[in-house]
């Protein structure tokens, strides 16, 4: 058995438990919406690899997926558990235990599909893991905080924005000085380049070069980006605030103070 192979049957029991909801106290969240359509997360109180959070070397592959050991928890609540300090073995196992006692006698009537949603759900996060693993970061002089929260990664992204930007100033300057550049080289090696200078702008090479591309392609690309970041951003706040009010976890972006629906 590898490490990904939880049985069809414990994921029954599992849901069958659940009551269709988020396993977090007081948490609605459903596991299957109307359309029964799988909107949750299928979480290792002991984390399955080494990195995995709250890992115990002494489990077998067995007993990582095993019914004990699993929950049903929505992106939010699964990312929060992510603090092992706060969110400890001995507190999701009773968070486990609380939630499936007030679904015990009342089963969740099981689709099909449902169970191999769940299936294709793992097996989806297992090859994505692997793919990851497998990709060379040797050459990547950076770090990747996988730890992040959703709006510090916008905010990393809008920086690397802001970076481009900076770039293609750069390249558009170093572009509009190729023509005057190349003809103080060719004073500095005496070459004749007087025809050069008889040329129109528009057949010359070394004139506007990549001019559509440095002035308008990128920065409306960028531009673009941005806005649809911003509308990322509001997307998500407005699911927060919808689905938690009262809930102040989640930081504003430090440039809005407030998110009209």
């Amino acid at each position: 058995m590898n490490k990904r192979s939880i049985k069809a049957d414990t994921i029954k029991m599992l849901l069958l438990r659940s009551g269709n909801k988020c396993s977090f106290p007081h948490c609605t969240h459903p596991i299957f919406n109307d359309d029964n359509l799988l909107v949750a997360q299928l979480c290792h109180i002991e984390g399955v690899s080494p990195k995995g959070q709250r890992y115990n070397v002494q489990n077998t592959i067995v007993e990582n997926n095993s019914y004990d050991n699993l929950l049903f928890m929505c992106y939010r609540h699964h990312k929060e558990t992510d603090d092992t300090q706060k969110y400890t073995v001995e507190k999701l196992k009773k968070i486990k235990k609380d939630h499936e006692s007030k679904y015990f006698e009342k089963a969740l009537v099981l689709l099909p599909t449902m169970i191999q949603q769940v299936e294709d759900e793992m097996n989806r996060y297992w090859k994505n893991l692997e793919e990851l693993k497998n990709i060379d970061t040797t050459g990547l002089m950076m770090d990747i905080n996988k730890s992040s929260s959703f709006l510090e990664i916008v905010e990393d992204i809008n920086l690397q924005l802001q970076y481009l930007e900076v770039a293609q100033n750069d390249l558009s300057n170093s572009s509009n000085n190729l023509y005057t550049n190349t003809l103080t080289l060719f004073k500095k090696l005496n070459i004749n380049y007087n025809k050069l200078e008889t040329l129109p702008y528009y057949d010359n090479p070394l004139v506007n070069r990549d001019w559509e591309l440095l002035n308008i392609g990128i920065p409306n690309s960028i531009n673009s980006i941005q806005l649809w970041l911003k509308q990322l951003e509001l997307k998500y706040l407005e699911e927060v605030l919808k689905n938690n009010i009262s809930d102040n976890s989640v930081g504003f972006p430090k440039n809005r103070t407030d998110v009209n629906s």
